[in-house]
Order: C-alpha cells, then structure tokens, then sequence
C-alpha cells in the first residue's frame, strides 16, 4: 500500500483521512485484494450494492480502527459533509439496472464496479472540503466553523493558502477576482 505524502498545504486531519482511504482507490491487484476483504463486511445485507448508510458506517469504522476512537470520530465528523457528494459521483458510474424486489435502481446504491471510484472521490472530496475550511478558517480548534458559504471577500483573502493543497487549477491563479 501507498502511504501518503502531505502536500504543502493540506491539513493533518485530510492527510490522516486520505492515508486511511486511498489503498481502497488504487489500482493494481493488491488494492483489489484489500477492497474485496473489506467489501463483505461493508455488505450487510449481501445484496451487492452499499447504500449511503452502510458506506457511512464504514468509513467511521475505518478511521476510528485506523486512528483510534477520538481521533477518528474527529475525522469521521469533520469531513462528513463531503460523504455524500462522493458517493453521489460514484453511483452513476455503473449502468443502471432495476432492483427485481423494489421500485428502485442500482443508480441508489454503489455497486461493486463501482467501490474503487468511490474510495477515489473521498479522497477527492475531502481535499475539496479540507481547502474549504482553510480559506474560510473553518478547522477552529478542530471544530468545523458555522458557515457552509464561502464569500468572495474570504475567497480573495485566503486562495493563497491552498494553493499548494494538490489541485493544479488552484497552483498558479494569476487574477482570483475572475474566479469566484
């Protein structure tokens, strides 16, 4: 497994966070490996496909077996917010099939084609999140600020801080007016 380096800017906590995701993201036989072993136990009900609740459920299991307890309720909570739009990335990539015993499709439910992607979008999105709450000052003390916003004025007053944060779009940002 890789082992993440930080970058220059990023945060403990999005470093802990992506060190405990990433090997399920990768590519290459033994990432499979760990990504079937984890599967079962993430399957509950054995129906093939993770809901939001079980896949939340896990990613708070991991952190805390990887980080212990405080630390990785900490974690778990503090990029929560972002769980559910990687998810929502990782559900559609699939083609949709008709769940036999309900009104609903696969489109619901992250399949098993589907769990590499998803490892790879929290990853993704808790950078994102992580370089949120740098420019708006939102990891007081370890706790998430109260604004969900960013406003242009944060905007031009903190871009420089993630601008070594992974994401070559913010590296070299010659006007940050025209940005936001």
């Amino acid at each position: 497994s890789i082992t993440m380096q930080p970058l220059g800017n990023q945060t403990l906590f999005v470093y802990e966070f992506i060190d405990c995701f990433v090997r399920f993201g990768e590519a290459g036989e033994v990432a499979r490996e760990y990504r079937s072993r984890v599967w079962t136990s993430i399957d509950q009900n054995s129906d093939d496909l993770l809901s939001l609740a079980e896949v939340d459920h896990w990613i708070k299991q991991n952190l805390v077996e990887n980080l212990g307890s405080n630390r990785g309720n900490d974690i778990w909570r503090k990029f929560r917010p972002c769980y559910s739009q990687a998810f929502d990335q990782a559900k559609d990539l699939a083609p949709t099939k008709k769940i036999a015993v309900s009104c609903e499709t696969t489109d619901d439910y992250v399949s098993k084609t589907e769990f590499k992607a998803l490892n790879a979008c929290f990853c993704i999105f808790a950078s994102m999140l992580d370089a949120f709450y740098i420019i708006s000052d939102g990891f007081e003390d370890g706790v998430i600020g109260n604004s969900h916003q960013l406003s242009r004025n944060d905007w031009l007053k903190g871009y420089k801080k993630i601008s070594k944060h992974g994401f070559l779009a913010l590296a070299d940002i010659a006007d940050p007016s025209s940005i936001f």
